[in-house]
């Protein structure tokens, strides 16, 4: 037409395969344990499980001196709605000068609800 827009109509086929997932965000609390050596320089990454999926494996930012002997570092992640949750699984691959660790605990805190 000559107002220059260009308008298609798509027609739905299987409105019931549409499914938009839900963004959650997370506070995420390592703690590193409180014995000799318990700090590492490893590279740290992170997969969490729910009822509805799992996240990819991400790597957590090792920015200045995380990781260290009885410390807590927090990161917020931003990830698919996939609660309630069941698991979190930690890699390290092992690499840096100290890639030994003793990780005490992790806390995972919903920023969204």
């Amino acid at each position: 037409r000559g107002d220059g827009l260009t308008v298609r109509l798509l027609n739905v086929l299987d409105s019931s395969t549409i499914n938009i997932i839900r963004k959650v965000i997370y506070s995420i609390t390592v703690v590193t344990g409180d014995t000799q050596y318990a700090g590492t320089d490893t590279n740290i990454f992170l997969t969490v499980y729910g009822v509805n999926g799992s996240t990819e494996e991400m790597l957590l930012p090792k920015n200045g001196d995380r990781f260290e002997r009885d410390q807590e570092d927090t990161f917020t992640l931003e990830i698919d709605d996939i609660a309630p949750l069941k698991k979190i699984r930690v890699r390290t691959d092992g690499s840096g000068c100290r890639p030994d660790w003793f990780l005490d605990r992790i806390l995972m805190r919903n920023l969204t609800t």
